[in-house]
């Protein structure tokens, strides 16, 4: 085998083996943790009334062992601060970028966040600060940031693990 086959070897088990930790790093950064600007990552700051992120970010969660036919497995389970207590059933305006679930160039359902995604796979943030948004109209998938409306609804016992639901949304432009 060549020292270039040895070196390209090499480089590639040392990626495959630095990529769980990237991604571990990302996943358990919060958007309220002082150290996240130091990483230059940055939640969007969001304007005209929106809601701030930060809200959604003081929701903690707790770690419960349930179990079923297959075993054992884990669940994270909400505890919504007061702020966020205060919108359940509200109408919102938020700020963010939209995670797509389907294939598709509208979206009726969605992942909506304050990061960018950045794997096709799963949205690399806690989940007290993803909600999910449910349209009344689809809306064409954006990379860039858009402003949503609609009802949002706390989900304490959502067997998928989301913490917030917004439904009846629509784009606020």
């Amino acid at each position: 085998m060549s020292r270039m086959n040895l070196l390209i070897k090499g480089l590639l088990i040392a990626l495959w083996c630095i990529t769980p930790c990237v991604a571990e790093a990302i996943l358990t950064t919060k958007v309220d943790d002082p150290g996240i600007f130091e990483t230059g990552i940055k939640p969007l700051q969001v304007s005209k009334g929106a809601v701030p992120w930060e809200k959604f970010a003081q929701t903690k969660s707790t770690e419960k062992e349930m179990s079923d036919l297959l075993g054992k497995y884990f669940v994270l389970l909400p505890h919504y601060s007061a702020d966020i207590k205060a919108l359940d059933g509200q109408v919102v305006t938020l700020m963010g970028y939209m995670f797509p679930l389907q294939e598709a160039e509208k979206q009726s359902d969605f992942l909506f966040g304050p990061f960018p995604p950045s794997c096709p796979f799963h949205y690399h943030v806690n989940p007290n600060q993803v909600v999910e948004v449910v349209t009344s109209k689809p809306i064409k998938f954006s990379y860039h940031p858009i402003r949503i409306k609609g009802r949002l609804h706390l989900t304490p016992k959502d067997p998928n693990g989301v913490f917030y639901i917004l439904r009846q949304a629509q784009l606020d432009e």
